[in-house]
């Protein structure tokens, strides 16, 4: 059974369509990496999973439950709780700037999840041990580089324990020689089979941690393959000169 279903999706902003009858599949504990040029409709796709866009037509699935469908509104407490536990990562962080690094972190289970401060509190340590930030528990985000916010936003996404992240090119606003740190912990979601999907333009990355890569261009999915395929003999004249390969 697939974990997440898109049937279908077409988006568009005004007499621009940014997707074009989007379709794709993931099981529970894949990572799905979705490549391509800019301005292919990657971000608006996890933008529509995440019901920060509303497409204009198709249908999502999630875990079995329908979480949206175009020109319905779907509140019921199942679809709620669905949203929950997907979790999204954005490539500028995002972080409360008023706020410091454990209180980024513990809002949303408190708010959210009706977590006790100390349970929250409690997560929030064992988060930062594994991003490798505890020292920064009482920092404000203006202290940090681009590549602790980033860690920071994740620790804070996993707070909410989710079942799917989806991350919209993560390392795109840091300086390259930060871009490292954050694609290590990634690397530990994906061997920790936590389901990903993931927007980059770290070709190499995706080459590793993915079980499928999905290459898109003006709205469309050009191809969906595995990784060997995909980077050695994609099917598309397109994405071998994307690729450099012809």
């Amino acid at each position: 059974m697939d974990f997440l279903k898109i049937s279908n999706i077409n988006k568009s902003y005004d007499k621009n369509q940014v997707l074009k009858n989007v379709s794709l599949s993931l099981k529970k504990g894949e990572v799905i990496s979705i490549i391509g040029p800019s301005g292919s409709g990657k971000s608006t796709l996890l933008r529509c999973i995440s019901s920060l866009e509303h497409m204009d037509n198709g249908l999502i699935e999630f875990n079995g439950v329908t979480i949206a469908q175009a020109q319905k509104k779907l509140n019921t407490t199942q679809v709620v709780n669905a949203y929950k536990k997907i979790g999204m990562v954005f490539q500028n962080f995002n972080l409360f700037p008023h706020k410091t690094v454990l209180e980024n972190i513990i809002q949303a289970p408190i708010i959210v999840n009706n977590m006790t401060k100390k349970d929250a509190i409690e997560i929030a340590k064992k988060l930062l041990v594994k991003v490798d930030l505890l020292d920064k528990i009482d920092s404000y985000p203006c202290t940090l580089s681009g590549g602790q916010k980033q860690r920071i936003a994740i620790a804070r996404c996993l707070a909410m324990n989710p079942d799917l992240i989806l991350f919209d090119e993560p390392t795109s606003a840091l300086d390259p020689r930060l871009v490292g740190e954050v694609l290590k912990v990634i690397r530990g979601l994906a061997l920790e089979k936590i389901s990903l999907i993931v927007v980059t333009h770290e070709m190499q990355f995706a080459k590793e941690i993915s079980d499928k890569i999905i290459f898109m261009e003006n709205g469309e999915i050009l191809e969906n393959s595995v990784p060997e395929l995909l980077f050695s003999n994609p099917k598309h004249e397109r994405i071998k000169q994307f690729l450099n390969l012809s």
